[in-house]
């Protein structure tokens, strides 16, 4: 692939509370190739929302973001000023939110929420903007007539499809997507995902793919990060992951998932829970939950190095 098309280095966000911080994303390095699917991964609060809405600095108080860059095509997000990151949003890199029913909004009909977005970014004529509205519901396989139609007259899967409908408005570079089939079942979940990528492949479009469910980035990335305690543990090219993960917390993940075969092997859990952000544990934030965990595991952060092509991890047993 060519050159990176967005770049993070050493991203760094803060949640501060009164006398408390808690940072969500602790010097966090990622890029995106031009056509790249790239998944993230790891639980709940692993900061994994968080980067990606400190790409599109939209992060709500009292996040701050304390250090790093984030470079779009060379360029700096963190120093460009309002007029050119309102240029920047939507048109080069757009996100779909986590929460279908709440990203839509509830009294405005399907069409003018379309509309407004293009008209907001384009020099184009109503009629033209509401073509291109209704050339979009059809890209996702919805039916033009319901650009009438208000957000709770669609199901969860019509609805999931109009934030992606309007996430690609715009032609962006770059569609950052967080856990876009939650709640969805998985028959409508597979269908999304497979439109996802048949739209990725013909617009070309790189995407930030945000979900807890391991297998199916495996099938669907391109490459992946496995994140943990706001640090990443890991990435590397899907298929060499699933063959051959090397962080303890990527291969107990691993182990956990359950197998559509039958199998006399069971799931496995991890046991403990991750630690508070707001007072880790020295050394590598795994070490408490890690069942290999040596002396240097316990004081010493273990750097993120390559130990294969493309293949980087956070490990003092790696290593």
């Amino acid at each position: 692939m060519n050159e990176p098309i967005l770049k993070i280095e050493n991203l760094s966000v803060d949640y501060v509370t009164g006398e408390t911080l808690v940072r969500a994303v602790d010097r966090v390095s990622l890029d995106v190739k031009p056509g790249e699917i790239v998944g993230l991964a790891g639980e709940s609060g692993c900061g994994k929302t968080t980067l990606a809405k400190a790409i599109l600095r939209i992060l709500p108080p009292p996040a701050i973001i304390t250090g790093g860059k984030i470079e779009y095509r060379g360029k700096n997000i963190l120093e460009i000023n309002e007029g050119e990151l309102r240029k920047l949003r939507w048109q080069k890199i757009s996100i779909v939110f986590q929460s279908a029913m709440n990203a839509l909004n509830p009294v405005i009909r399907i069409g003018e929420q379309i509309t407004d977005v293009i008209l907001a970014h384009k020099s184009v004529s109503p009629d033209e903007a509401y073509d291109r509205a209704s050339q979009l519901l059809e890209m996702v396989g919805i039916h033009p007539i319901h650009l009438n139609s208000y957000s709770h007259q669609l199901s969860g899967g019509m609805r999931q499809r109009v934030c992606i409908a309007l996430a690609l408005a715009l032609e962006p570079d770059i569609v950052i997507m967080d856990e876009p089939t939650t709640a969805l079942d998985v028959i409508v979940e597979r269908e999304i995902l497979n439109q996802i990528k048949d739209l990725q492949a013909r617009l070309g479009f790189s995407v930030i793919y945000i979900t807890h469910d391991l297998a199916r980035l495996l099938q669907f990335s391109h490459r992946l990060a496995i994140l943990y305690a706001a640090h990443i543990a890991e990435i590397a090219p899907a298929q060499e992951l699933q063959e051959n993960p090397l962080h303890p917390y990527t291969q107990k993940l691993m182990r956990a998932m359950p197998s559509l075969v039958p199998s006399e092997v069971k799931p496995e859990t991890i046991p403990g829970t991750p630690p508070s952000l707001a007072s880790p544990p020295p050394g590598c934030r795994f070490h408490p939950r890690c069942d290999r965990a040596i002396e240097i595991c316990q004081r010493e952060k273990p750097p993120l190095v390559e130990k294969a092509t493309n293949h980087l991890v956070a490990c003092h047993l790696a290593s």
